[in-house]
């Protein structure tokens, strides 16, 4: 079988860390990119591995990452969208800024990544991609909100005190434990679609996945 070149953003810790080992345990070749270049040294040297400094909410960069992929392998097979963060607090402590740089990172540099690959893969005829996206986990009577994102670790917003409940009761999404990334059945269900593309992780993030 030929080996893929998978893509993996946020690639230096939790999902996108897994992931990128299970690639190279597959006999697969891998481009690793995160932020800062030398959080990926754990991955290793060799022909088979390609480190890059990549800040997704960039498109200059992302475009600078995904042509140095193909310069240096020929082709993209596997993209896993993993880059992102979560962020803690209720939403009067969530400033606007907070907000809307979480969405530059998980969707929107989602978005440039993605568009950055996908003319490769249309031209190719083939290709995988696989988003690790953002979800919410709770939505409490007291307005207090919480997403987490799977690969990365929370942001919480500051705040010396609990507030008082507004006594507004929010609906959430009926989010089932077997739907949730911290669990091992999601954690199970992800490493199953991953065979589709050749790999599964070999053995289960400490958080669930």
């Amino acid at each position: 079988m030929a080996q893929k070149v998978w893509m993996i953003t946020g690639a230096s810790r939790g999902f996108g860390a897994e992931i990128s080992k299970a690639v190279l345990t597959a006999g697969d070749k891998l481009v690793a990119t995160a932020r800062k270049v030398d959080t990926l040294e754990g991955l290793g040297k060799n022909a088979d591995v390609l480190l890059l400094a990549l800040d997704v909410t960039v498109e200059s960069q992302v475009k600078t990452a995904v042509d140095a992929a193909i310069e240096h392998f020929g082709r993209i097979d596997v993209l896993v969208n993993n880059a992102g963060y979560g962020l803690l607090g209720s939403v009067e402590e969530s400033s606007a800024e907070e907000v809307e740089a979480i969405y530059r990172t998980n969707v929107f540099g989602l978005l440039n990544v993605t568009r950055a690959v996908l003319p490769y893969m249309r031209k190719q005829k083939s290709g995988h991609i696989i988003n690790n996206s953002l979800m919410p986990t709770r939505l409490r009577s007291d307005c207090h909100w919480e997403r987490i994102r799977s690969g990365g670790s929370p942001r919480r917003t500051p705040s010396s005190k609990k507030r008082p409940s507004s006594g507004a009761r929010w609906l959430p999404p009926q989010i089932s434990r077997e739907h949730s990334v911290f669990y091992s059945s999601q954690a199970q269900d992800s490493r199953a679609s991953l065979r589709n593309t050749g790999i599964a992780p070999a053995k289960p993030h400490p958080s669930g996945g």
